[in-house]
């Protein structure tokens, strides 16, 4: 039995799952949060019966599978290996009855170790001429797992998995996304609040305050999508009007990825302190480009949410496709932002704009430590993924695993894709106090071209003098 073969039920927040029992997947697992007495968190194996050419007999018995339903701890109590040249055996049949592995009436289960004393492992024979329905209450939580195993693997059959958790329709594992963008929600309204009395005190604002501005509140209305999304979806399920919300923050959560890029872009051209017909050509190929990125990471983000809600082969093909331009245009867009950004500089020090000069070189150490911190999540996430854990990864890298966040199963969502929120909301910041409103500033740059640190120094105390 390969239990190495282990998918995660419910990666894109859905309550309900279908997989295909073969050799190549017999096991998935899934966080359950234990619901109460009210409302018992629960999981459901549906399997349809198969015509009798479908079902191929092995032995001379009918055609069956073995089915559990367990608790991952639990793990270690499944299988026995009798003898060690016998190998680790998992299904009770006549021959590991022979092998006294299992009694007679244990045939067609899994087969658990006698000196396992918990309460968390079902097992039972599935009979594929039958419809049958298998119910398991989950008093604990944690992390489950549905496995099953024919009697012949020539017998290919579908069974499906309906997980309800305790604390509504999300899924375990997204359960605690709810709290998490709504606090993303607050953070980015105090964050438009406070910029927005900056903005109003020092008045005469120049192009790139106002377009972070829209930054803000686009990532303000990103957030308070998800959130809305997520309660709606928890309390309803996968309704029709949430499969349209999901398409709708997926789309504008692009939208503020495309927006960000390209507010990057035109801040590592120098924003407006220079106009040439190379920085006028490049800012037009910036437009495209982030636009093209919009457009493919919309239709990404949208399928990748639906896909749990829409199965279907082409689904997966379609983001496949799309995938590829939206990592083309964002490696494209990283290139340029770092190449212009050490263009830009260069010419605010043949100008001895030191001022500018000091807000690029802040600005390039935030990108840079972007980049950074998006390399080590890259590289953090596949080393969990070989390794098991992050506690097997990061403390004993000896230490493996068969299947990836284990202990994390309660946050693996922050670690796998919603670390750049966070991110996201510290960049900006960054750039905030960077390029901050100043009264002198503001009122000298404001549609002005290339002015010199000499200028600029005359002009502050030319206005501080007439304040004397």
């Amino acid at each position: 039995m390969r239990w190495t073969n282990m998918l995660l039920l419910a990666s894109a927040a859905v309550a309900e799952s279908t997989f295909w029992v073969s050799p190549s997947a017999e096991q998935n697992c899934v966080g359950i949060y234990a619901g109460s007495e009210e409302s018992p968190a629960s999981i459901s194996v549906y399997t349809p019966k198969l015509d009798n050419s479908s079902v191929i007999n092995f032995m001379g018995h009918e055609g069956w599978m073995a089915l559990a339903i367990y608790k991952y701890e639990d793990l270690p109590f499944i299988g026995d290996m009798g003898r060690k040249e016998w190998g680790y055996k998992y299904h009770c049949n006549s021959m590991n009855v022979q092998y006294k592995l299992c009694t007679h009436d244990e045939i067609g289960q899994y087969i658990v170790k006698q000196n396992y004393t918990g309460n968390t492992i079902f097992t039972t024979k599935v009979d594929l001429l039958e419809d049958t329905t298998f119910n398991y209450t989950v008093n604990e939580t944690g992390l489950y797992c549905v496995t099953a195993h024919p009697n012949n693997e020539m017998n290919k059959f579908m069974s499906t998995v309906t997980v309800k958790d305790g604390n509504g329709q999300l899924s375990g594992y997204d359960y605690n996304k709810l709290a998490y963008h709504g606090v993303m929600s607050g953070l980015w309204a105090a964050t438009l609040i406070g910029y927005l009395v900056l903005c109003f005190l020092r008045k005469n604002l120049l192009p790139v305050h106002k377009r972070l501005l829209a930054l803000i509140a686009v990532n303000l209305a990103v957030s308070l999508l998800w959130t809305i999304y997520n309660a709606i979806y928890n309390a309803q399920g996968p309704t029709s009007f949430v499969k349209t919300l999901v398409v709708i923050s997926a789309v504008i959560s692009a939208l503020r990825w495309a927006l960000s890029m390209w507010l990057a872009l035109y801040v590592a051209h120098g924003m407006h302190y220079f106009s040439t017909p190379l920085i006028q050509s490049a800012k037009k190929k910036a437009v495209a480009v982030t636009a093209t990125f919009w457009v493919f990471e919309s239709i990404v983000a949208s399928m990748f949410y639906l896909i749990g809600m829409v199965q279907g082969t082409y689904v997966r093909m379609a983001i496949g496709a799309c995938l590829c331009f939206v990592l083309y245009s964002t490696l494209y867009i990283f290139y340029n932002i770092y190449s212009w950004m050490n263009h830009t500089q260069k010419s605010y020090i043949d100008e001895n704009m030191s001022v500018q000069i000091d807000q690029i070189a802040k600005l390039r150490a935030v990108y840079l430590a972007f980049l950074l911190l998006f390399a080590f999540m890259v590289l953090f996430n596949i080393m969990v993924l070989l390794r098991g854990s992050i506690v097997g990864s990061t403390l004993n890298l000896i230490q493996t695993t068969n299947i990836a966040w284990v202990n994390e199963w309660k946050y693996r969502w922050f670690f796998v894709h919603d670390w750049i929120e966070l991110a996201n909301l510290l960049v900006v910041l960054a750039a905030l106090w960077v390029l901050r409103p100043s009264r002198y500033f503001n009122q000298m740059m404001d549609g002005s071209g290339q002015i010199s640190q000499k200028d600029y120094d005359e002009f502050e105390l030319d206005e501080y003098d007439e304040g004397v």
